[in-house]
C-alpha cells in the first residue's frame, strides 16, 4: 500500500495525439522530477493491443494504470500514459503506450503506431517489448515491421544513443527460454540488417545504439503466483538502472531531469509535423539555430550593454557629442564577435545571419540617430533663435539678420550632422536638413509676422492713445470749431505715427505694395479710432444735451450754482441752454472728417430752435426733418438722421420741461405770531366745531378721501406735464376703475360658469385618456402571428438537439475528433415572453434572469467553471497578443533539439539563481539598508555575494551532483557553474553571461542609491562646513571655494569603499553631478544671500520713501516735487553706500556690483512712482477733502456758520484753486526736475471764469490731447484729457456742497422774515374781519396790543425762545417753565423800581 501511494500518474498523449504538456509539468512538480539532475531513468512498453502491458507494468513498477476488463475486452489504454515506478532508486518514469494494431484506430493504427514507437525509443532508457511466446519466429508478430521502420528512421532523425531493449516474452510455454533467445535474437538482427543506413552507419552494428536482453514470464491468468515472483525478481533489476552495469548503465545523450518536460514536448512535435520524416541536413539546421542563437545573443548584450544604455538614455535628453564614432565603435565590437564565434559554421549561413542582425542592430540605432539628428535640429534653431535676437536687439535690420543667421547655422547643422554618421551605414541627412530649412524660414516668417503685428499693435496704441480721448473731449465742448480742430488732430498725429512706422518696416525690406497696405490700414485704423468715438457720443447725444442744458442753465458764468430770487430771465437762460444743446446735436448728426460743408446746424436751429417758424415748418408738407438723410452728407457719415433728431429733441424737451426754477424750500408753517393770532381771530369758529363734533368728523372723512384720491392718481407727478395731461390720466383711471368692476361682478354672480368651464376641461382630458386607451386594445392582431403556448421543457431538447446536430456537422482538427460540446460549451436555454404584448410579465422574467448574474463566476455560477481567466488588469495586453498571434502564426522554424534543451534549462538555471540571488536573505537586508541610509563597505559585501552566486563551491561533477540529490542534501548550494556543467559549453557561457549582466543590472540601482546617499551626506556635510564659515565671518566667495575642495576629496574616499569588484563601474559622472549640485547650491545661497540683502535694503529705502512721499503729496504747495526730489536722492545715497559695503565680501564682478545698486535705485524710483500712481489714482477723493476742509472751515480751522455775511463765490474760487493745485502736482512725476506748464494750462483752461468760454469755443483746446508739452508719457499720471473729465466730475460732486451752503444762506435770511405765507395771512383777514373793524373803531386798543407786544418780545428775547424750540417742542416747554416765573418777577421787580422813583422824588422835593 505505501508504495501504490507513492504512486502518480498523467495521460501523457492522448489518443488524437495531443500533448498534455500541463499535465506533464503538475507530474513532474508532483514526483520532484527537476530535482533528480541526471539521477532518473525512463522506461516504455510497447506491443500489440490486450498483451498485458498496463497488467505488467502495476505489478512490475506499482503503478496504477488502467487494466481491460476482461468481460468487456475493449481497449482500455489510449495514446501514451505515464507514471512514476514506487520504491525504485534512482527515480524512474514509466510509460505505457497504446496497443497497436487495435480496431478502434482501424487505418489510422499505423501512423500512430510509428510516431508512439518513435518516441518511446527515443525519450527511454529502456524499452519493454511486449510479445507473446507463440508468435516467436512469425513474420509479422512481435511488432518486427514497426522495429524495422523504427530502425531505420530513429539514425536519421536523432543523434546516435544507446537504448536497452528488453523482449518480454508473456505466456511461457514449457520450451526453455535457452532455445527460444536465439530465435528471437536472430530475427532482430535480420531486422537490423536489412535497413538501409546512411553511409556513417553502413557498418554500425546492433549493439551500438541497442542492449538487447530477453526475459520469459508464465501465464498471468494461469499461474499468477509464479507470474508475480518472476515480475518481482525482474523489478530488482531496475534499482540503480543507470550506475555502471545496470539495464542502462551505458546510456548516452540523456537530458538533465529539469529539462526532460521541454525536450519531450518538442520530440513529439518534430514526429507529429514530420510525417515522411524528411528533415534538414543537420549541418545546415544547426548552423541556422546556432548562428541564430549567437547573432541574437549579441543583440541582446548590446541592447543590455552599459555603454549603449547610457548613450541612449543621453541621446533621449541632450546631444551627445561624438555620437558616430562612439555608436560605430561599439557596433564593430559587436559584430567582429559574432564572426569570431561563427567562424566555424558554413559561410551562407554564417553571413545571412550576420546580415539580419546587422539589420536589427541598425534598425534598433536608427531611432537614436534620429533623435540625435532632432537634437541637433533642435539646438541649431535655438542658436538660431538666439542668434537672431541678439542681431536685432543690436540694431541690424531684419532682413539682414534673418538671412546671415539662416546661412550660419545651415553650416553649424552640415558638420555636426557629419559628426554623427556611423561608419558601418550611410544614412542620408538631407531630409533632415531641408526640414531644417523649411522651419528656419517658418521661424523667420512667423517672427516677421509677429513683429509687424506687434509694430501694428504698438503704433495702433499709440494712435488710439492720441485719438481716443482728445476727440471724445471736442465732442463734447460742441462748438463751432468741433470738426475742423478733430481732423486737425487727426491729420497731425495720423502723419506722426505713420512717418515712424514707415521708418521701422524699412528694416523688413518689405514688398513696396505691403508696406503702402500696412500704412494704409493703420490710417484707416486711425479712421476708424475716430468715427467709432462718435458713434459712441452720438448714441448717448440725449444725455449729453441734457447734462449740457443742465449746466448752462443751473449755473452762472462763474461755474457758481444759480439762486432763483426772482430776478433772473428764465426765459433768456432756457434759450441759450436749448440752443448750445442743439449745437451739440448738430455737431454729433454726422461724420465730417473729410471737412465737406454741410447745413445741418442751420436746419436745426431754423427748424426746432426758431418758435416763430415751428408752428409753420409743421404744418408744410416741405419739412426739412421729415427725411432719413441729410442733403450733401451721404449715409455711410450720417450718424444721427434729420427724423432721429426731431424724434431725440423731442424727447429731449420733455425730460428737461420740469426743470425747477425756484428751488427755494416751501414752508408752509406761518410764523409763530401769525399762529397765535389765527387761535385767537378763530376762537368762535373753533368754539363752533368743538360744540357739533359731527364737523370734525366730516371734515376728517373729506381729507381722507382727498388724500387717497391724491396719492392713487398721481396728481402731482401728472401735472408736471400740464393740466391737459391730467385730465387725460383721471380719464383713463376711472374707465379702468369701471372695467374692474364688471368683471368682478361678473364672477361674483354667476360662480357657476367658471366651474362649467373647468369641468368641461376635466372632462376633455378624461376623455382622451380614455380614448388612447381604447384606440390602444383595439389594435388588430396580425393574423400571421401565432401565440404558442408550447411549455419550455418541450422546446429545449429540440433546441439542444439542433444545437448537437451543428456541432457534429462542423469540421474539427484531429486533435478534437471527439471532444463533446459540453467541453467548450455551456449550454442553458431560458424563454421570455412578448414585450409589447406581456410587458410586466417579460420585466418580472428578465429580473429573474438577472439574478442569475450576480455571482456568476462563483462555483456553480454561469460561468463557474470557467478556465485560463486573464486578470481585469492585463485584459487590454492579452486581448492585443491573442488577436496579433492569431494574424502572424506560421510554421514555426524550431531548432535543434540539443542546444534548444541546453539554451532552454540554462536560462532556466540562470533565472532560478537570479531569484534566489534576489530573495536571498542577506541582499534583501542590504537592499533595504541602502534604500534607507548609507551601509559601510558596500561594496566589499556586495561583491562577496555576486562571487558566491557566480562561482561558489568550485567544480563539482553531474556524479556527485546526481549522488547529493539522490541522497536529498536539500541545503547544499549549487551554483550556476556546477550545476550547468554538463550542457554545451557555448551556451552556458553565453547564458552565464546573460545572468551576470542581469544581476549587476539588478544590483546597479543600489550601488547607485549608495553613491546618492553618499553625494546627499557629503553635500549635507558642505552645508553644515559652510554655514559654519559664514557663521564665523568668512567671506562668501572664500567660504564656498574651500568647503567645496575638502568635500569633492570625501566623496572619493567614500566612492572607492562603495565599488564592486565584478565590474568597474565609473563614478565620474556622479562626481561631476556632485560639482554641479555644490556649485548650484553655492549659487542658491548666493542667490539667497542677495535676495535677502535686495530685501532687506528695499524695505529700508521703502520705509524711508513711503510715508513721507504721501505726506509731501497730500501737502501739495510750490515745493512738493522738490522736497521730494531731495528726499530721494538724500536716502538713496545712504542705502546705496550701505549696500556696496555688503557685497564686497561676494567678489561680484564689478558689472554685477553696478547692476545690483542699479536696481536698488530703480527701486528707490519706483517707490515713490507707484506712491505718485496711487495718490493720482483717488485724486477725486483728495480733491475733494481739500474742496470741503477749505469751504466749510475759516482761517482758524474753525467750522464756518452761514450767517448771510460770507461771499461764498470767493470761497468756492480759494477752495477750487487749492484743489487744481493738488491736481496739478499730481497730473505728472518730476523726479527729474525738469520745467513744465501744467499748473498754468490747468488754471487757465478749467479755473479763470473769463477765459472758459475763449476756451471751449476755441478749436486749439490745451486739454484736448493725450500728452503734455514737454512731459513724456511714461512720466505722465494723468492726461489733459483726464483732467479735464477729473475737474468735471469733481465739479459735480462738489457742486452739493456749494448749494447746501447758498441754501442755508438763504434760509438764515428767510428766518428773519416774519410774514406768514398768504394763506395765512387771508385765514387772518376772514377769522380776525370783526376784530379788525373794533381796532378801527376803538384805536385805544392798539395801544394795548402794541404794550402787549413789547411785553411779549421782551420775554422772547429774555428767555430765548427760539433757541429752546430748536430740540423740539417738550424740550422747549421744560425750558420755559424754568425761566418764565423768574423772568415775570424780574420784569415785575424792574416795573416796581420804577414805580417808585416818581415817589421818592416827590418825597424829596417835598421835604425840600
Amino acid at each position: 500500500m505505501g508504495e501504490t501511494a507513492e504512486c502518480c500518474s498523467t495521460h501523457l498523449i492522448d489518443g488524437d495525439g495531443i500533448f498534455n504538456a500541463t499535465g506533464l509539468d503538475a507530474f513532474i512538480k508532483e514526483v520532484k522530477l527537476s530535482e533528480c539532475g541526471l539521477s532518473y531513468a525512463v522506461v516504455s512498453i510497447m506491443g500489440p493491443q490486450s498483451s498485458g502491458k498496463s497488467t505488467l507494468l502495476n505489478h512490475l513498477f506499482c503503478t496504477n494504470f488502467k487494466e481491460m476488463d476482461a468481460f468487456k475486452g475493449r481497449q482500455t489504454t489510449k495514446g501514451i500514459w505515464m507514471a512514476r515506478c514506487a520504491g525504485i532508486e534512482p527515480c524512474t518514469i514509466v510509460m505505457d503506450l497504446e496497443g497497436t494494431d487495435g480496431r478502434e484506430r482501424g487505418e489510422d493504427d499505423t501512423a500512430f503506431e510509428k510516431q508512439s514507437a518513435l518516441f518511446a525509443l527515443a525519450v527511454s532508457d529502456i524499452v519493454l517489448i511486449n510479445m507473446w511466446c507463440h508468435d516467436i519466429g512469425r513474420e509479422h508478430a512481435a511488432n518486427k515491421p514497426l522495429l524495422k521502420t523504427v530502425f531505420q528512421v530513429m539514425m536519421r532523425l536523432f543523434s546516435p544513443r544507446k537504448t536497452t531493449l528488453i523482449f518480454v516474452i508473456r505466456d511461457k510455454t514449457r520450451t526453455p527460454l535457452e532455445n527460444l533467445e536465439p530465435v528471437l535474437r536472430e530475427d532482430i538482427q535480420k531486422i537490423w540488417d536489412s535497413v538501409p543506413k546512411p553511409e556513417a552507419h553502413k557498418q554500425t552494428p546492433l549493439s551500438t545504439f541497442f542492449n538487447i536482453e530477453v526475459v520469459a514470464l508464465s501465464s498471468y491468468e494461469e499461474k499468477e503466483e509464479q507470474f508475480k515472483e518472476q515480475a518481482g525478481n525482474l523489478r530488482q533489476r531496475f534499482y540503480h538502472s543507470i550506475a555502471p552495469g545496470g539495464l542502462a548503465g551505458d546510456r548516452q545523450g540523456v537530458v538533465p531531469a529539469s529539462g526532460f518536460s521541454f525536450s519531450a514536448e518538442q520530440i513529439w512535435k518534430v514526429i507529429k509535423e514530420n510525417r515522411d520524416l524528411d528533415l534538414p541536413a543537420h549541418k545546415v539546421m544547426v548552423a541556422t539555430v546556432r548562428c541564430e542563437e549567437i547573432a541574437n545573443e549579441k543583440c541582446a548584450a548590446f541592447i543590455t550593454n552599459k555603454e549603449w544604455c547610457e548613450l541612449e538614455d543621453d541621446v533621449k535628453s541632450h546631444l551627445v557629442p561624438d555620437f558616430g564614432k562612439k555608436l560605430s565603435s561599439m557596433l564593430e565590437t559587436c559584430f567582429s564577435g559574432y564572426d569570431n564565434e561563427t567562424s566555424f559554421f558554413e559561410e551562407g549561413v554564417r553571413t545571412a545571419k550576420r546580415k539580419q542582425m546587422e539589420e536589427k542592430l541598425l534598425q534598433l540605432v536608427h531611432p537614436a540617430y534620429k533623435t540625435t539628428l532632432e537634437h541637433i535640429r533642435s539646438e541649431t534653431v535655438e542658436k538660431f533663435n538666439k542668434a537672431f535676437e541678439s542681431a536685432l536687439s543690436e540694431g541690424q535690420g531684419f532682413a539682414s539678420a534673418a538671412r546671415n543667421c539662416k546661412t550660419s547655422i545651415m553650416k553649424l547643422f552640415d558638420g555636426r550632422c557629419e559628426g554623427a554618421m556611423i561608419k558601418q551605414v550611410e544614412w542620408n541627412s538631407s531630409k533632415d536638413r531641408e526640414k531644417l530649412s523649411r522651419d528656419l524660414d517658418a521661424l523667420i516668417d512667423g517672427v516677421r509676422n509677429s513683429k509687424l503685428s506687434d509694430l501694428s499693435t504698438l503704433y495702433e496704441s499709440k494712435l488710439n492713445e492720441a485719438l481716443h480721448g482728445p476727440v471724445e473731449a471736442l465732442l463734447q465742448a460742441t462748438n463751432e470749431d468741433t470738426w475742423p480742430a478733430i481732423r486737425k488732430l487727426f491729420k497731425r498725429e495720423t502723419q506722426i505715427t505713420v512717418s515712424e512706422c514707415s521708418t521701422a518696416l524699412s528694416g523688413f525690406e518689405l514688398k513696396e505694395d505691403a508696406t503702402k497696405d500696412f500704412l494704409s490700414k493703420l490710417e484707416n485704423y486711425a479712421r476708424d479710432v475716430v468715427e467709432k468715438k462718435a458713434k459712441e457720443e452720438a448714441g448717448r447725444v440725449v444725455y449729453l444735451m441734457k447734462e449740457r442744458f443742465t449746466s448752462i442753465f443751473n449755473h452762472d458764468s462763474d461755474q457758481m450754482p444759480r439762486v432763483w430770487t426772482g430776478k433772473e430771465d428764465i426765459r433768456e437762460i432756457t434759450k441759450a441752454a436749448r440752443a448750445s444743446s442743439l449745437k451739440l446735436l448738430s455737431v454729433l448728426a454726422a461724420i465730417r472728417l473729410d471737412g465737406d460743408a454741410d447745413k445741418i446746424a442751420d436746419t436745426l436751429v431754423i427748424t426746432l430752435l426758431d418758435p416763430t417758424k415751428v408752428a409753420v415748418k409743421s404744418s408744410s408738407s416741405n419739412d426739412p426733418l421729415a427725411s432719413s438723410t441729410w442733403e450733401k452728407v451721404p449715409a455711410s457719415r450720417t450718424l444721427i438722421t434729420p427724423v432721429q433728431c426731431k424724434s431725440l429733441w423731442s424727447q429731449f424737451q420733455k425730460e428737461t420741461e420740469y426743470t425747477e426754477a425756484n428751488k427755494r424750500s416751501s414752508n408752509w408753517l406761518p410764523p409763530p405770531w401769525a399762529i397765535v393770532a389765527l387761535f385767537v381771530l378763530g376762537f368762535d369758529e373753533f368754539m363752533t366745531l368743538l360744540r357739533n363734533p359731527l364737523y370734525l368728523v366730516v371734515i376728517f372723512v373729506s381729507y381722507l378721501l382727498m388724500k387717497a384720491l391724491w396719492v392713487q392718481l398721481d396728481i402731482a407727478s401728472a401735472f408736471q406735464h400740464g393740466f391737459v395731461s391730467v385730465i387725460e390720466c383721471l380719464s383713463l383711471a376711472s374707465r379702468a376703475y369701471r372695467n374692474a368692476l364688471v368683471i368682478h361682478q361678473g364672477y361674483s354672480c354667476h360662480p357657476q360658469h367658471s366651474e362649467k368651464a373647468l369641468g368641461a376641461r376635466t372632462k376633455a382630458k378624461s376623455s382622451t385618456h380614455f380614448l388612447v386607451s381604447s384606440s390602444f386594445h383595439a389594435l388588430p392582431v396580425n393574423n400571421n402571428v401565432k401565440l404558442y403556448k408550447t411549455p419550455l421543457e418541450n422546446l429545449e431538447p429540440v433546441l439542444r438537439e439542433d444545437i448537437q446536430k451543428i456541432w457534429d456537422s462542423v469540421p474539427k482538427p484531429e486533435a478534437h475528433k471527439e471532444t463533446p460540446l459540453s467541453t467548450f460549451f455551456n449550454i442553458e436555454v431560458v424563454a421570455l415572453s412578448s414585450y409589447e404584448e406581456k410587458e410586466e410579465q417579460f420585466k418580472e422574467q428578465a429580473g429573474n434572469l438577472r439574478q442569475r448574474f450576480y455571482h456568476s463566476i462563483a462555483p456553480g455560477g454561469l460561468a463557474g467553471d470557467r478556465q485560463g481567466v486573464v486578470p481585469a488588469s492585463g485584459f487590454s495586453f492579452s486581448a492585443e497578443q491573442i488577436w496579433k498571434v492569431i494574424k502572424e502564426n506560421r510554421d514555426l522554424d524550431l531548432p535543434a533539439h540539443k542546444v534548444m534543451v541546453a539554451t532552454v534549462r540554462c536560462e532556466e538555471i540562470a533565472n532560478e539563481k537570479c531569484a534566489a540571488f534576489i530573495t536571498n536573505k542577506e541582499w534583501c537586508e542590504l537592499e533595504d539598508d541602502v534604500k534607507s541610509h548609507l551601509v559601510p563597505d558596500f561594496g566589499k559585501k556586495l561583491s562577496s555575494m555576486l562571487e558566491t552566486c557566480f562561482s561558489g563551491y568550485g567544480h563539482i561533477s553531474a556524479y556527485i551532483q546526481a549522488f547529493l540529490v539522490f541522497f536529498e542534501k536539500k541545503d547544499y548550494k549549487v551554483n550556476y557553474d556546477n550545476e550547468t556543467s554538463f550542457f554545451e559549453e557555448g551556451v552556458r557561457t553565453a547564458k552565464r553571461k546573460q545572468m551576470e549582466e542581469k544581476l549587476l543590472q539588478l544590483v546597479h540601482p543600489a550601488y547607485k542609491t549608495t553613491l546618492e546617499h553618499i553625494r546627499s551626506e557629503t553635500v549635507e556635510k558642505f552645508n553644515k562646513a559652510f554655514e559654519s564659515a559664514l557663521s564665523e565671518g568668512q567671506g562668501f566667495a572664500l567660504a564656498a571655494r574651500n568647503c567645496k575642495t575638502s568635500i569633492m576629496k570625501l566623496f572619493d574616499g567614500q566612492c572607492e569603499g562603495a565599488m564592486i569588484k565584478q565590474v568597474e563601474w565609473n563614478s565620474s559622472k556622479d562626481r561631476e553631478k556632485l560639482s554641479r549640485d555644490l556649485d548650484a547650491l553655492i549659487d542658491g545661497v548666493r542667490n539667497s544671500k542677495l535676495s535677502d540683502l535686495s530685501t532687506l535694503y528695499e524695505s529700508k529705502l521703502n520705509e524711508a520713501l513711503h510715508g513721507p512721499v504721501e505726506a509731501l503729496l497730500q501737502a501739495t504747495n510750490e515745493d512738493t516735487w522738490p522736497a521730494i526730489r531731495k528726499l530721494f536722492k538724500r536716502e538713496t545715497q545712504i542705502t546705496v553706500s550701505e549696500c556696496s559695503t555688503a557685497l564686497s565680501g561676494f567678489e561680484l564682478k564689478e558689472d554685477a556690483t553696478k547692476e545690483f545698486l542699479s536696481k536698488l535705485e530703480n527701486y528707490a524710483r519706483d517707490v515713490v512712482e507707484k506712491k505718485a500712481k496711487e495718490e493720482a489714482g483717488r485724486v477725486v477723493y483728495l480733491m475733494k477733502e481739500r474742496f470741503t476742509s477749505i469751504f466749510n472751515h475759516d482761517s482758524d480751522q474753525m467750522p464756518r456758520v452761514w450767517t448771510g455775511k460770507e461771499d461764498i463765490r470767493e470761497i468756492t474760487k480759494a477752495a477750487r484753486a487749492s484743489s487744481l493745485k493738488l491736481l496739478s502736482v499730481l497730473a505728472a512725476i518730476r523726479l527729474d526736475g525738469d520745467a513744465d506748464r501744467i499748473a498754468d494750462t490747468l488754471v487757465i483752461t478749467l479755473l479763470d471764469p473769463t477765459k472758459v468760454a475763449v476756451k471751449s469755443s476755441s478749436s486749439n483746446d490745451p486739454l484736448a490731447s493725450s500728452t503734455w508739452e514737454k512731459v513724456p508719457a511714461s512720466r505722465t499720471l494723468i492726461t489733459p484729457v483726464q483732467c479735464k473729465s477729473l475737474w468735471s466730475q469733481f465739479q459735480r460732486e462738489t457742486e452739493y456742497t456749494v448749494t447746501q451752503a447758498i441754501a442755508a444762506q438763504e434760509a438764515n435770511k428767510r428766518s428773519s422774515n416774519w410774514l406768514p405765507p398768504p394763506w395765512a395771512i387771508v385765514a387772518l383777514f376772514v377769522l380776525g374781519f370783526d376784530e379788525f373793524m373794533t381796532l378801527l373803531r376803538n384805536p385805544l386798543y392798539l395801544v394795548v396790543i402794541f404794550v402787549s407786544y413789547l411785553l411779549m418780545k421782551a420775554l422772547w428775547v429774555q428767555l430765548d425762545i427760539a433757541s429752546a424750540f430748536q430740540h423740539g417742542f417738550l424740550t422747549g416747554m421744560l425750558s420755559l417753565s424754568t425761566k418764565v416765573i423768574p423772568a415775570i418777577l424780574n420784569i415785575l421787580r424792574k416795573l416796581s423800581e420804577q414805580g417808585r422813583r416818581p415817589n421818592r422824588r416827590l418825597f424829596d422835593a417835598n421835604r425840600y
